[in-house]
């Protein structure tokens, strides 16, 4: 590396690594090289030693703030919130000097001379520069700020401590400015063990407030060990009683609530909390939910004298008084130390989930038990009216809802649908609300027999990950319009839908319990609800091993109702007579669609023989015209134009890629694919669109569902051949025939194992 020496300081680079954000709307990172710039007048160099990373700077990278019209643009230097030491300075500038510790934070530098700066508000100063957004961040090794903004770091606090603090620090900290109370009064800090919360509970203690944290009844310890006076459990409630417990643990409410979370539930009823004249301050922004503080009604603020503000980052000078508190041992943030280089892999594990556990499941099946009465007791057309609103709901939110699924499991924005399905779905079964009638015979002589259908009372799904919106929406439906009510684990791989998803379903207007929502893996969870004695029926889409675990549970526990869905290793049989024309963009489609992560994908082909040649010659050249070209047909799922995304996560990759390597060792003739597609170099768990010619029946490629873009094809004879291979298979989910000539087809009547 080349350098130069300035009079000012030390040996400082002409270049420096830089992280940059590669692909708009994706979590992509790159550490690139980049010009180490010269201060000019009235500016200073600094070499940053540590900057935090927060959800803020997720968000700025998937372009997840709605209040912010213009996308981050590639080759962005993102962070706003570093540490350094002053190394250089330019002329005119006497606020810093060589050698100073300093800080960066998301409002680098203002003007401080207009109405806004100087009424304290340099947030909204016209001038303002905005680090890590659109001017220059944190990720990097050097970076050029205004003297006059940067923030001197007591000596006391650690960089890695004082870094977090120029975000999430100093965001409570004006947020508690903003709630204007004295020491002795009660404050309600939502999301009290989060990254703002548990700052917020040292800076309130700081300054002589009493804490009310609201959180999951796993992080009391955790809260209370901060300092907070009481804790409430938020999952223990409903919310009238959440809002009667706050007021009796601090006789008579809150003087303030600080919501730092971006909860819609606590939202609702933050107003419920406070005594009167309280303030609610808004922290955390639900950006999805148009209107989170549905109790706002002027009539209540009139009444009440409530005040509802909203709290930004700070201002200069609130970056200076945020760090006292902590230069005098009271505020510590929790950190944790990685390497920059690893930003990508930071920002993957920043979206998290709570996982539930068989405590919650207690709670969901108390909920569930307390709705049934009423909820049974509905008119079929009463219940109807809650399925219409929550398929109005869903329509409006496909485009949500297609970006969260991206996220989660790589499925492209531009291939979702199960939005608009589910909402035709919820529609259907609506109107068989009225349709749940029984049956009466005169068949034994001197008696009427009447049968009446009953509810069963709590009932539970468990939902996959491939398409986590339908398939839970078949389960609560169906089980819903019949007077049931229903608790629905979602798959721990794609939770994000289905968290959505509830919310979707409170705005419908359910009425508490109904429906209840568990983000949670297998076990404990899901056995949890397979064995719980209270839920008196199970449905289960997923895979083999997992339902003979629901049902063993079921069966062990109080032999509970089960339906399986399971896995399966769908045969597609072509005749000789058959439409290729339509035969075959099906069956590439059938293999493509969802990087063929579905369970009625056709995997296996069985083409007669006669027809062999002509079949994969065209099936070929239709899965590389489908799968491989144009290049924008695969990558980032987020992106409109994409047509074919990555496979679900790295364990599903790891599978398919040892099928696929299995399969070559033992000699079998790949068609097309066979590998990693590696169009996106090693970025991505992309597989190519694979077909693998006569690898044998008992091969296990052509007998393990395998969930991915791999198809085996097979040739026969005859049609009792067909039949015989197509049957010879420990799954039984679907099957599909192309013939021009299926009145005089025996195939249904054969096939009807396969159901």
């Amino acid at each position: 590396m080349v350098s130069t020496v300035t009079r000012a300081g030390p040996t400082i680079p002409r270049t420096h690594k830089a992280i940059i954000y590669t692909n708009p709307q994706s979590l992509d990172t790159a550490v690139v090289d980049v010009d180490t710039p010269q201060p000019r007048a009235g500016e200073c160099l600094i070499r940053l030693t540590h900057s935090g990373v927060c959800h803020s700077d997720l968000a700025f990278i998937t372009n997840g703030y709605a209040h912010m019209p213009e996308p981050t643009p590639s080759g962005q230097i993102g962070g706003h919130e570093g540490i350094g030491i002053v190394v250089s300075l330019g002329p005119y500038v006497d606020a810093v000097a060589v050698g100073d510790r300093v800080g960066v934070k998301w409002i680098a530098s203002a003007c401080l001379t207009c109405s806004a700066c100087t009424q304290g508000f340099d947030g909204r100063c016209a001038k303002r520069k905005v680090a890590g957004f659109k001017d220059p961040g944190t990720f990097q090794q050097y970076i050029i700020s205004d003297p006059r903004y940067v923030t001197p770091i007591p000596d006391s606090i650690d960089s890695a401590d004082a870094a977090p603090l120029l975000c999430g620090g100093l965001t409570v900290y004006s947020a508690l400015l903003k709630a204007d109370c004295s020491p002795g009064d009660w404050i309600a800090l939502s999301g009290a063990a989060g990254g703002l919360g548990h700052l917020a509970i040292q800076y309130c203690n700081a300054y002589g407030l009493r804490v009310l944290a609201i959180d999951h009844g796993s992080k009391r310890d955790f809260c209370l060990g901060l300092g907070a006076h009481v804790f409430l459990d938020f999952t223990q409630f409903d919310d009238a009683g959440l809002a009667a417990e706050a007021k009796r643990l601090t006789h008579g409410g809150c003087h303030a609530v600080l919501v730092c979370n971006a909860s819609s539930r606590v939202y609702d009823t933050a107003l419920d909390l406070l005594r009167y004249a309280g303030t609610l301050v808004c922290v955390g922004v639900p950006e999805l939910d148009p209107h989170p503080i549905a109790n706002a009604l002027p009539w209540k603020l009139i009444v009440n004298q409530y005040s509802i503000k909203g709290a930004v980052t700070g201002s200069r000078k609130d970056s200076i008084d945020c760090l006292r508190p902590a230069a005098q041992g009271q505020v510590k943030a929790a950190v944790r130390l990685e390497p920059m280089n690893k930003l990508t892999e930071i920002f993957h594990q920043l979206p998290r989930v709570y996982e539930a556990d068989a405590s919650d499941v207690d709670l969901a099946v108390d909920a569930a038990e307390a709705a049934f009465p009423a909820w049974s007791d509905l008119g079929g057309f009463e219940r109807a009216r809650f399925f219409y609103r929550l398929a109005d709901a869903l329509e409006l939110a496909n485009s949500d809802l297609a970006a969260l699924e991206a996220i989660s499991m790589g499925r492209p924005v531009g291939q979702y649908r199960e939005a608009i399905n589910g909402a035709a779905l919820l529609r259907y079964y609506a109107g068989k609300c009225t349709d749940v009638q029984g049956d009466s015979s005169l068949q034994t002589s001197g008696f009427v027999n009447v049968v009446l259908r009953q509810p069963f009372g709590v009932c539970a799904g468990i939902t996959p990950w491939n398409a986590p919106i339908t398939m839970m929406l078949f389960k609560i439906a169906g089980a819903c319009v019949c007077g049931n009510t229903i608790i629905c684990k979602s798959s721990e791989k794609a939770p994000l839908t289905a968290l959505y998803l509830a919310k979707l379903i409170k705005q419908a207007g359910f009425p508490p319990g109904v429906i209840n929502i568990l983000s949670g893996k297998g076990t404990p969870c899901g056995d949890a609800l397979a064995r719980h004695p209270r839920i008196r029926k199970i449905s289960l889409t997923g895979s083999i091993n997992a339902g003979r675990a629901v049902k063993k549970a079921a069966a062990e526990s109080n032999l509970k109702n089960v339906s399986l869905e399971l896995g399966g290793k769908s045969p597609l049989i072509i005749f000789e007579d058959a439409d290729l024309d339509k035969a075959i963009p099906a069956a590439a489609r059938s293999i493509i669609s969802n990087t063929g992560q579905v369970c009625i994908a056709s995997s296996r082909l069985l083409v007669q023989s006669s027809i062999l040649k002509t079949f994969s010659t065209r099936l070929v050249a239709e899965i590389e015209a489908t799968g491989y070209n144009p290049e924008s047909s695969q990558g980032n799922p987020l992106s409109p134009e994409t047509l074919r995304g990555p496979q679900a996560d790295l364990k599903q990759y790891d599978s398919i890629i040892g099928f696929l390597q299995e399969s070559k060792a033992a000699g079998h003739e790949v068609l097309t694919g066979g590998g990693r597609d590696t169009r996106h170099g090693k970025k991505g768990f992309f597989v190519q669109p694979t077909l693998i010619l006569n690898p044998g029946d008992q091969s296990r490629i052509s007998r393990e569902e395998i969930f991915g873009p791999v198809q085996v094809l097979a040739t026969f004879q005859t049609e009792e051949d067909a039949i015989r291979r197509s049957i010879d298979s420990e799954y039984g989910l679907y099957a599909s025939v192309y013939t021009r000539y299926g009145p005089s087809f025996r195939g249904p009547d054969t096939l009807v194992i396969l159901q």
